[in-house]
């Protein structure tokens, strides 16, 4: 009997088992290969754009994302700029020789020698032609003024470690977004396995914030925890940013946790390019650099 019983129970498992291995078929969305650009405007510095295409899931990985031949014009106070494309050396991706931003640590497949001006509430007007694939995308940007540090200092606990306090001056009567960044030591390092030997330094807190959803008195910041030591050296930037980038941001941030969470369902990335994906914004920021004292 007891071996009936055990031959009846492994059956059953195995009954159940093969219930288990139905066959689910999920649908996936198919990609639209959507324009996608990344551009940010910095008064003094050449216009510089990167600009890619999405790939379905399926696509070949090797496929380039570059969008090569297109047209790319920036128009300010009716005044238009074609960007040019980086030239290659051969067809593939690898061959690319891009335009480096100032420290070497983003490139960029097309630029120009103008330099961006800068006059607070002007309107930049973005239009891509891509020649090739009869695709169109348009966006703006308004430069706004930068927004002065007002308190950038080190406090030390009894233990002789310090907090970094970064705040700025806030304007009540109008909605603000900022972007507040602290790094320790350098904006970028030597990596011999990158080109040009350079790497963006991670920072140590990058936060964006909104200026009525927390602070209600005229002054907006953010600090550290109590991680800085006597000749450390902290380079604080705030940066005065559009809502537009403040939402590109924050789902930027979403849909990169949700990829690290199978629990989590992925959110969609906010835009401004109309008929595409990707930013153009204005990139308006007061930078200072604090050397903790001995």
């Amino acid at each position: 009997m007891k071996r009936i019983s055990y031959i009846c129970w492994v059956l059953i498992v195995f009954s159940a088992c093969q219930k288990l291995e139905n066959t689910i078929d999920i649908e996936l969305e198919t990609s639209d290969n959507s324009l996608v650009v990344e551009c940010y405007l910095e008064a003094g510095k050449p216009y510089q754009l990167m600009l890619t295409e999405t790939k379905s899931y399926f696509d070949i990985t090797n496929i380039c994302p570059f969008v090569r031949h297109a047209l790319v014009v920036i128009t300010q106070n009716g005044i238009k700029d074609t960007l040019v494309e980086a030239p290659y050396s051969g067809s593939g991706c690898s061959s690319i020789m891009p335009y480096w931003n100032t420290d070497s640590t983003r490139f960029f497949n097309y630029g120009s020698n103008t330099r961006c001006p800068f006059s607070a509430n002007t309107e930049f007007v973005l239009e891509v032609w891509d020649t090739l694939n009869d695709r169109y995308v348009k966006a703006s940007a308004t430069a706004l003024p930068a927004v002065p540090i007002k308190t950038f200092k080190a406090e030390f606990n009894k233990d002789s470690v310090a907090y970094c306090l970064l705040t700025c001056e806030d304007d009540l009567n109008t909605f603000n977004y900022y972007r507040m960044t602290l790094h320790k030591f350098s904006l970028s390092k030597k990596d011999p396995n990158a080109l040009f030997n350079h790497v963006a330094t991670n920072p140590y807190f990058d936060q964006v914030l909104y200026d009525q959803a927390l602070f209600a008195n005229g002054e907006i910041g953010h600090a550290s925890n109590y991680d800085f030591y006597r000749t450390d050296t902290a380079i604080g930037t705030i940066y005065h940013i559009s809502k537009a980038y403040y939402d590109y941001l924050e789902t930027t941030r979403a849909a990169q946790s949700a990829n690290l969470n199978p629990f989590v369902e992925p959110s969609k990335i906010a835009t401004n390019i109309q008929n595409g994906y990707g930013i153009f914004t204005y990139l308006a920021y007061d930078r200072d650099t604090l050397y903790i004292p001995w």
